[in-house]
């Protein structure tokens, strides 16, 4: 188990002692340990081991206790006995935004309420206007999000699939299946998969694998399960055929006709590779199949060896994890050749922003760390929030002194079209901004993108020589791969960023990898694959 999902345990302990009316400093104590220990990307095993518990302060005995009963049994004795107070369910309403602890309290004490569909009806039914604190703009608003909920359900993000389809290839090895592979959504790299999918050659063990998903058959050789909240689907070929249902399980059916596979008239292949030679094609990696825009010729796409550069990281001087020394040793291991650090601007309150002095206290620390590391070489950035009148959050005498500004909306969303744009626009007219951050503030599975014209903040970019972000954070992947080419037709460079809070977070460049790739973006596109001389001149201040 690792140390996240054991703080999530705890986080719904405090929930339930909230809803119980229990001891605030107990409830406080819950969520203090929960911040305290989220800096840490360990398991809880090593979290035990190098005394970070039992030396985090705010993590008292009994919060010990619970953590221990976690790492030797999987599960928790006191949130079973609180959850056993309250209807099955309950803890679901905290999926909705806008909802916590205190005002799902009031819903359960006042309406009865326990589950989504309670709530839901009590909102059709205006229920809400009766209570404290609940106005007609707050129902609304809590209608919205139910139906995004709703519209969501059964689908995941890109990272959630890859850790479950690991668990079900990690099954298939103890069950003796000798061959299996991803396709359908997951292979082609999809920023949102609604069912996962499993290739398997014919054999003995197969049997045993698919009763333990309890899979059904639907069709010849085709099997459906759930797992984990999650639509399985197993196809299942005989050996020699397999690299040609690879291919055609793969997808996408618009590929499939573009490349005139149904007219291969054999079935027998060693490889993907050898199916696009005889359809006298160059190879295409899966990612790229998903788009229809792209030719079908030779592309020099990326790999993660290619990135010279790790852009975008946040450290412990704002919400980041790590120190920028950490940051530095991860950067060596993995072989970059520079980072650029990017903490939050000062208005960025809620995230421990950096004022004019605290920025100054940094800039000393990279200057001496700068000395010290020969292989890494450290930049001086900012995430810089764009306000609503479309300035910045610092002015031009200190945005001069970083190497380089990544301009980002962080805050009122809800503005017109027109507004929006105008806001971007102005900010990428700032000689000292460089990159564009995350352009269209999505996140995926949960909030839409604020409105904005998309193909005029390109077009702004172009002229003014800006680069625009692929945020690769999976839960943005923003800009989105369909953009890809109109801003490559622009002239526009991409640059490749994680948005990192954490050593997890940096290796979120594959996601990255991925959407280039589909979005049919090759090396000389990208921001950070430039080596740190070019980088340096092209899209730095000095």
């Amino acid at each position: 188990m690792q140390l996240k999902e054991a703080l999530e345990v705890l986080e719904q302990i405090a929930f339930f002692l909230e809803l119980k009316g229990e001891n605030v400093f107990k409830i406080n104590a819950f969520n203090n340990a929960v911040r305290n220990l989220s800096k840490y990307d360990v398991s809880l095993e090593e979290a035990f081991e190098k005394n970070i518990i039992q030396n985090t302060k705010g993590v008292g005995k009994t919060i010990q206790n619970v953590l221990e009963e976690l790492l030797k049994k999987g599960n928790s004795s006191l949130l079973k006995e609180l959850e056993s107070e309250f209807p099955e369910g309950i803890l679901k309403l905290t999926q909705i935004r806008g909802l916590g602890a205190k005002k799902i309290k009031k819903l359960y004490e006042e309406l009865g309420i326990s589950s989504i569909d309670e709530l839901e009806q009590a909102c059709i039914e205006n229920k809400l206007l009766k209570i404290q604190g609940f106005g007609e703009k707050t129902q609304n608003s809590l209608l919205e999000n139910i139906k995004k909920i709703k519209d969501y359900q059964g689908k995941i993000l890109l990272h959630y699939a890859d850790e479950i389809a690991q668990s079900v290839l990690d099954e298939a090895k103890k069950s003796g299946i000798k061959k299996i592979e991803i396709t359908g959504s997951l292979r082609l790299r999809s920023t949102v998969i609604s069912n996962l999918e499993f290739l398997i050659s014919e054999e003995k063990s197969i049997d045993k694998f698919l009763q333990h998903f309890k899979a059904k058959k639907v069709e010849t050789n085709i099997y459906q399960s759930e797992y984990k909240g999650v639509s399985l689907k197993f196809f299942v070929s005989k050996e020699e055929f397999f690299n040609y249902e690879l291919f055609r399980t793969t997808g996408t059916d618009n590929f499939l006709k573009r490349v005139k596979f149904h007219e291969i008239n054999q079935k027998t292949f060693k490889s993907e590779h050898q199916i696009f030679e005889t359809l006298k094609l160059p190879y295409i990696p899966p990612q790229a199949r998903e788009n229809d825009s792209l030719e079908i010729r030779e592309y020099d796409f990326p790999e993660l060896k290619d990135l010279k550069g790790l852009i975008h990281i946040h450290s412990n001087y704002s919400d980041g994890s790590n120190t920028i020394k950490e940051i530095v040793e991860f950067a060596q291991k993995n072989n970059y050749e520079y980072v650029l650090i990017c903490d939050h601007s000062k208005s960025a309150f809620y995230a421990n922003g950096l004022d004019e002095i605290r920025l100054r206290e940094q800039w000393e620390e990279i200057d001496n760390l700068n000395s010290q590391s020969k292989k890494v070489k450290i930049l001086k950035g900012i995430e810089c929030d764009i306000l609503p009148d479309g300035s910045l959050d610092f002015d031009d005498k200190i945005l001069r002194q970083f190497d380089c500004v990544i301009a980002s909306i962080h805050s009122k969303f809800k503005m017109t079209k027109d507004e929006m744009t105008k806001r971007i626009s102005s900010a990428l007219k700032n000689k000292f901004v460089k990159i564009l951050g995350h352009p269209t503030g999505r996140l995926l599975l949960s909030r839409d993108a604020y409105p904005l014209d998309l193909n005029e903040i390109i077009n702004v970019a172009s002229q003014e020589g800006k680069s625009i972000e692929l945020n690769c954070n999976p839960h943005r992947l923003d800009l989105d791969w369909e953009f890809h080419q109109k801003a490559k037709s622009k002239g526009i460079k991409i640059t490749i960023s994680p948005d990192a809070h954490s050593f997890e977070d940096m290796s979120y460049v594959k996601f990255g990898i991925d959407m280039a790739i589909k979005g049919g973006l090759e090396k000389s596109d990208i921001v950070n694959c430039m080596n740190t001389e070019e980088f340096l001149k092209k899209f730095c201040n000095k």
